[in-house]
């Protein structure tokens, strides 16, 4: 016999179950052990400081140690070529990274923590920018490349018999032969009908006579 569920729940039996709780990494997780120090010192205060931060977004394929300048500007966005290649350099907009924070290393250097200032508030990124790779494309002569259309060969001999739906046989110039026949319809009366009332009379009265 199965044995039933407690109807209450005490706060010893919650507690008894949060204990046997063991978190357990991903299977792909990976320590990282490479964080630099971040001066934290020189950015304590950005108002009162020319320092600024800003958060870089760029693709796998840009070495970005190759990237000695960045070009900039204050509308629109820049190109820059690196290794033959050409990336476009767009900042986002201000509205768009407002809910983004700075993570920095803490004292251990093996986990990242939100950098706040004095005023215990979280410090934002001061500019964002996004960097794209550019790929030229080269004009295509549609004209060039069209390949004209070849009519499936038909059979000789065959005849239409059906046709798409808004079309007839004078739109493909076939000739149909439609052979109508007319039936003369014969009018039948009520008296003619072999189970009428008066026949069925008549046919009784023989048969009485007999």
């Amino acid at each position: 016999m199965s044995r039933l569920s407690k109807e209450y729940v005490s706060d010893s039996d919650v507690e008894s179950d949060d204990n046997g709780q063991v978190f357990v990494a991903p299977a792909d997780y990976k320590k990282c052990k490479h964080l630099k120090k971040f001066p934290v010192d020189r950015l304590k205060d950005l108002r009162k400081s020319n320092s600024e931060i800003w958060l870089i977004n760029f693709p796998a394929s840009l070495d970005i140690s190759k990237l000695k300048t960045l070009p900039v500007t204050d509308n629109g966005s820049t190109s820059v070529k690196v290794s033959e290649s050409l990336y476009e350099i767009e900042q986002n907009a201000k509205d768009a990274v407002e809910n983004l924070s700075v993570l920095i290393p803490d004292d251990d250097r093996e986990s990242l923590v939100v950098l706040n200032n004095k005023k215990d508030a979280n410090v934002k990124f001061d500019k964002v920018f996004t960097i794209s790779e550019s790929k030229d494309i080269p004009d295509v002569d549609v004209e060039k490349l069209k390949v004209s259309r070849k009519d499936v060969p038909q059979v000789d001999g065959l005849i239409m018999r059906h046709f798409a739906t808004g079309y007839d046989a004078k739109d493909f110039d076939v000739t149909e032969n439609v052979s109508t026949e007319t039936k003369s319809s014969k009018k039948r009366h009520h008296h003619d009908t072999d189970d009428s009332p008066k026949k069925k009379k008549k046919d009784k009265k023989k048969k009485d006579k007999k």
